[in-house]
C-alpha cells in the first residue's frame, strides 16, 4: 500500500478568483430533482460549505488560505 506523505506545488501567481486557480475541480451533481455544477479544491479548502452553483468567476472561496499555505510556492 502507498501513502502520500506530503505534496508541494509551484505556481506563477496567486489566483484572484477561483476560476483562475489550478486546484479547482469542477463536477456535475444531481440532488433529487436538481442538477448543476459544484466545485472541489485539491488543497481541501472547499470541504466545508456548499459549493453548488458557487460564483467562481467573480469570487474566491471564503475559506481559501492559498496565500499562506506552506504547500504552495510562487516562482
Amino acid at each position: 500500500m502507498a501513502y502520500i506523505i506530503s505534496s508541494n506545488y509551484i505556481i506563477n501567481e496567486y489566483p484572484e478568483v477561483c476560476v483562475d486557480c489550478p486546484f479547482l475541480i469542477r463536477r456535475k451533481y444531481v440532488d433529487n430533482a436538481y442538477e448543476g455544477i459544484c466545485y472541489d479544491c485539491t488543497l481541501g479548502y472547499m470541504i466545508h460549505g456548499d459549493t453548488r452553483e458557487y460564483d467562481v468567476i467573480h469570487r474566491r472561496w471564503k475559506d481559501c488560505r492559498i496565500m499562506g499555505d506552506s504547500r504552495v510556492t510562487l516562482i
